[in-house]
């Protein structure tokens, strides 16, 4: 099996007979990074863990472990520190719960893989495991904490307590953008920057994708990538003007063309801001996407 050590992208080769089912350290021969790697989960590997959940959902919610499914029900908190990852990678937090953390980073891992996390506490750091639940190389990490002991537990608690009902309505308050349409790398760019700036961020292709998405989580802004062949801009910015609950959304319309005409014809149409893509590279447009967000509070 291959895997990719997170620090120098280094592919590395690992026999799968010396790789066990709860995963192995191994040190990258080119950096002297050390990563953990887990065997692939087999169709009898998943069909026993699917046992083993149907046994654990039996006991009393106290005995559940800590995130998968469960950790969606545990209150986020902003966590905006800097945090250690395997000891050798500094990357940058974005929210935290008792289920586990999603932090920023332009680094790859392996999905499944379990790595060492140094969060900084008050009173000192606090080394935990956690397995990598998913990663969008760019963006972000969502990371699971495992077998957390009591003492850990309680401190993460402890420091949960100690935030204020603020910090916690912040982050369920937290302003929404959708990118719609327009490359993906200048939409990993602009959403990475706005993650970490503490926004919520989704995506969609087409116009389809779009009228789906505001149907089930109506965003604060859209922007809309108007020379997109998969994105009829004349025709989204009409379905949104002619519908009450979609017509407050703040529309930004980004655009490779930018003669006066198309501009006035945008502006007529519903767009709230029109914005040059010559002059808005994905980190100027985070920032004109933030600046978009304060105006409206």
């Amino acid at each position: 099996m291959i895997a990719i050590c997170p620090k120098c992208q280094t592919r590395l080769k690992v026999p799968l007979e010396k790789v066990r089912t709860e995963g192995v350290r191994i040190r990258c021969p080119r950096c002297e990074s050390v990563l953990r790697v887990k065997r692939p989960v087999t169709a009898p590997d998943k069909a026993a863990g699917t046992l083993r959940r149907s046994a654990s959902e039996q006991k009393p919610a106290k005995q559940q472990p800590a995130g998968g499914s469960s950790s969606r029900k545990f209150q986020r908190f902003p966590f905006k520190k800097k945090i250690m990852i395997d000891n050798a990678i500094m990357i940058n937090g974005i929210d935290i719960s008792e289920g586990g953390l999603f932090v920023y980073t332009g680094r790859s891992f392996i999905v499944g893989s379990e790595v060492s996390v140094v969060l900084p506490l008050p009173g000192g750091d606090l080394e935990v495991h956690a397995t990598v639940q998913h990663n969008e190389s760019g963006v972000g990490m969502g990371l699971r904490f495992v077998d957390l002991s009591p003492e850990q537990l309680d401190r993460l608690r402890k420091y949960f307590a100690e935030l204020s009902s603020k910090d916690a309505s912040a982050m369920e308050k937290r302003k929404t953008v959708l990118l719609a349409g327009g490359s993906e790398v200048a939409r990993r760019i602009t959403k990475g920057n706005l993650m970490l700036e503490g926004y919520a961020v989704f995506e969609a292709m087409d116009t389809k994708e779009v009228l789906r998405k505001i149907s089930s989580q109506i965003p604060d802004i859209i922007v809309i990538d108007w020379q997109e062949k998969a994105l009829d801009g004349p025709d989204l910015l009409a379905r949104l003007q002619r519908s009450p609950k979609w017509r407050k959304i703040a529309k930004v319309v980004l655009s490779a063309v930018t003669d006066k005409a198309l501009q006035a014809r945008v502006m007529a149409a519903g767009a709230d801001r029109f914005l040059a893509k010559m002059e808005t590279p994905p980190i100027k447009l985070a920032e004109r996407i933030k600046e978009i967000a304060a105006a409206r509070q």
